[in-house]
């Protein structure tokens, strides 16, 4: 699985700035029960980051560090615990005592833990707190874990470093079509922090998973620019490399004519074929799915092959000869057979389609345009009745 930590370099530089004030932190807490080794971890978007750990003593914590934290939300955790949240922006040098009363903290921290432990309703009390000073990060977390991202600024970067933000985000986007990711990118433009990592995460998770490599183009190509800098070099390449072959074999996009040989030795070429329709089928031998698929797909073409007005280049992309010829004898295959084993065709097929899997095809018009790809024979019989159904009206 590629990691999405590629994406806007090393998240944790979002979390320890490279500040020039390079002021540091210490944050010392004292509460009763504190025993053990505590982990003190910042968030942003779906990733989380040990940045510092620490033993209590005497029941108290203290971590400490050189790098200057960023603004965000954090969380101290021991074992078995969901953690003590804090929120870091105007100090990041500070105390809280909670044996002390009233207990000592940051003002950011003491409005935040009033807002957790208030018996007032939640709406109510973030309205009563935050209509002074909704600018605040305290007030920005306050509203995000009240009311949602909706009355927020939508390129405000501090958002991603709260677990509660990419939680109610992500899921909208997971599985959005081109049309709901436009409207996300309208709203959190590209170059602003949000935008920026949500691309590039719908790039990799569309990239990983190969599951709409249409939108993955549409993506790339309407948004995505090396200046962005969302990846490093080499996954820049890989991806971008990945793209160009997507495009390749779009909806509409033109196939370049295939030239393969036949158990003859003899090339036999898709500009030969003088039919409405070809259905280019990539299949093996060895593969179960094949052995199934193909003969159905035979039995379909002898009925329907004049009907449609269709034809099928069948390419094999086994080294064994005697297989092959075996099985498409045994198969009665009728149409142009073809085999990667007889001699080199007029291009690397497999390399160009990207075939990770058999069987492969596509369906391509007379002109070479590809109409449907990886499809099953119930689509492809669905496609030629709407076809030829639409054509006689």
């Amino acid at each position: 699985m590629r990691n999405f930590c590629l994406v806007i370099g090393l998240l944790t530089c979002l979390i320890f700035s490279a500040s020039a004030q390079k002021k540091g932190y210490n944050i010392r807490i004292t509460d009763d029960g504190l025993k053990g080794k505590y982990f003190f971890v910042g968030f942003y978007g779906e990733e989380s980051f040990v940045l510092d750990s620490a033993v209590a003593k005497n029941n108290t914590l203290v971590f400490k560090g050189r790098k200057f934290l960023n603004n965000g939300y954090y969380r101290v955790i021991g074992q078995n615990e969901t953690g003590m949240p804090l929120i870091i922006e105007q100090s990041r040098k500070f105390e809280m005592d909670f044996l002390a009363s009233p207990p000592l903290t940051s003002n950011e921290n003491r409005i935040y833990r009033d807002y957790l432990l208030s018996n007032v309703e939640p709406r109510a009390f973030v309205r009563s707190v935050t209509s002074a000073d909704p600018n605040t990060l305290v007030s920005k977390y306050m509203l995000l874990e009240t009311f949602g991202h909706d009355t927020l600024l939508p390129d405000d970067g501090d958002l991603l470093r709260h677990p509660h933000y990419d939680e109610i985000t992500w899921p909208k986007l997971e599985n959005a079509d081109a049309a709901t990711l436009d409207d996300f990118f309208y709203r959190h433009n590209t170059n602003r922090e949000i935008g920026r990592y949500y691309l590039g995460r719908k790039i990799l998770q569309l990239w990983n998973t190969e599951q709409d490599n249409d939108l993955l183009v549409y993506l790339y190509d309407k948004y995505y620019s090396p200046e962005l800098n969302l990846f490093d070099e080499e996954h820049d390449r890989l991806i971008r490399r990945h793209v160009e072959r997507a495009r390749r074999v779009l909806i509409g996009a033109k196939m370049p004519p295939l030239t393969a040989y036949d158990a003859q030795a003899k090339p036999e070429s898709t500009t030969n074929i003088h039919r409405a329709y070809t259905v280019i089928w990539f299949w093996d031998p060895d593969c179960d799915d094949c052995m199934i698929e193909t003969p159905q797909l035979h039995q379909f073409y002898l009925e329907n092959a004049d009907k449609y007005d269709f034809e099928v280049f069948a390419v094999s992309i086994t080294e064994d000869i005697d297989r092959w010829k075996k099985t498409c004898k045994e198969m009665g295959l009728s149409w142009i057979n073809t085999c990667y084993a007889m001699g080199e065709p007029n291009y690397d097929f497999i390399n160009y389609f990207n075939i990770l899997t058999t069987p492969g095809s596509f369906l391509i018009d007379k002109d070479h345009k590809i109409i449907m790809r990886s499809f099953s024979l119930d689509e492809l019989q669905d496609f030629f009745q709407k076809t030829y159904k639409n054509s006689e009206e």
